[in-house]
């Protein structure tokens, strides 16, 4: 698997330590967003590392936060509980490099089914917990920034094999209930593209294979 470009000596401590954290506590996490690309398909830059939670419920939140404190992660703001309140989100540090971590809360059925079904990879000598290659390409749809779409396009490219039929089910779903049709839109843009760009690639391969002809004197 490959390591992202940001997992440098501070990185990788960051990620050890949430590995032991889960080690010591199953608590319903996985690693999503950029480190989840960057490790899952194709290295690349990132500048935190952000996590996904099944707790649909904010009276769970506090012992999250109070089992992220005693194992190395403080509120990266004074009121990170109140916060979260708002915004769903808690934000957190990592104690020892002072890497940021996002910790969203899931409250969603798709969310649900995600942590549920979460995989577990080796990362140098500690294992992490990811979302499924589909979900992780759900969640770029659904997001639809430049930055996520081009690394929906690297997870197709690097992952042909992806099931194309739960991933634009479980899209038009999420799209459906929020009313905006642009994720199955780029969705379908990202595919089309690369079957042209493979295409086009095959052709060339064809071509290069194909004995000239020879001119006569």
């Amino acid at each position: 698997m490959n390591a992202p470009d940001a997992a440098n000596g501070e990185f990788a401590l960051a990620l050890e330590s949430f590995g032991t954290w889960l080690q010591s506590e199953p608590l319903p996490l996985v690693v999503i967003d950029g480190v989840a690309v960057a490790i899952l398909a194709e290295s690349r830059n990132t500048k935190d590392i952000d996590l996904l939670a099944w707790a649909p419920e904010s009276s769970e939140w506090p012992g999250i936060f109070e089992s992220a404190r005693s194992h190395g992660f403080d509120g990266r703001i004074a009121d990170a509980l109140s916060f979260a309140d708002r915004s769903q989100m808690l934000l957190l540090k990592h104690r020892t490099t002072g890497v940021d971590i996002d910790l969203v809360f899931g409250a969603l059925p798709f969310e649900k089914r995600l942590v549920a079904e979460r995989v577990w990879v080796s990362v140098g000598g500690f294992k992490l917990p990811f979302p499924k290659l589909e979900y992780l390409c759900v969640m770029k749809a659904i997001a639809g920034r430049p930055r996520d779409l081009a690394d929906l396009e690297t997870l197709f490219a690097v992952h042909p094999g992806l099931d194309i039929k739960r991933i634009t089910r479980e899209v038009r779903l999420l799209a459906d209930a929020i009313d905006d049709p642009a994720p199955i839109q780029n969705l379908q843009r990202i595919r089309q593209d690369l079957k042209r760009r493979l295409g086009r690639q095959s052709l060339n391969m064809v071509l290069s294979k194909k004995p000239r002809k020879k001119l006569k004197p």
